[in-house]
């Protein structure tokens, strides 16, 4: 069973897929509800009004299938921090470019940014600490840029 703010935004979302006007929706809701205002509907008034909205076409899409956005924003900045390491390796910048040495240089890192206690998987590094590892590899990928243009 969904929410009554859940139900209220699909109501609306619904009545401008059908391409009904202010007046229009504010008519069907008091026809099926006897409310002309989801706001003083009660969820179960909600729900005859969404199957209403249904039966008359509705079709409810969703734009994105749903993600985790935590986990997922927490891969793409591993997969950042990775491709810079591998990035700075095809350059030629790095002595080892494995991801085992990646991650000894973020344990070496780590400890900086969180007093002294390394962390030694990049999966257990906090968004923030990820985010300062990425920034720290950009500046440094540029200083290096910046020697070997000047050599």
């Amino acid at each position: 069973m969904m929410d009554k703010k859940r139900l209220i935004q699909l109501v609306h979302i619904a009545a401008t897929q059908l391409g009904h006007d202010t007046e229009l929706s504010k008519q069907i809701k008091f026809e099926v509800t006897g409310k002309s205002s989801c706001k003083y509907m009660t969820v179960a008034e909600l729900n005859a009004l969404y199957k209403h909205y249904k039966k008359s076409g509705f079709k409810p899409v969703s734009k994105k299938p749903f993600v985790k956005r935590d986990n997922n924003k927490k891969a793409d900045m591993l997969d950042k921090l990775r491709q810079l390491w591998v990035e700075m390796n095809a350059q030629g910048f790095l002595h080892d470019g494995s991801f085992a040495a990646l991650e000894k240089w973020a344990a070496n890192q780590s400890k900086r940014l969180n007093n002294g206690v390394a962390i030694t998987r990049l999966e257990w590094l906090p968004r923030k600490q990820q985010h300062a590892l990425i920034e720290q590899l950009k500046q440094w990928q540029q200083r290096l840029i910046k020697q070997a243009q000047v050599s």
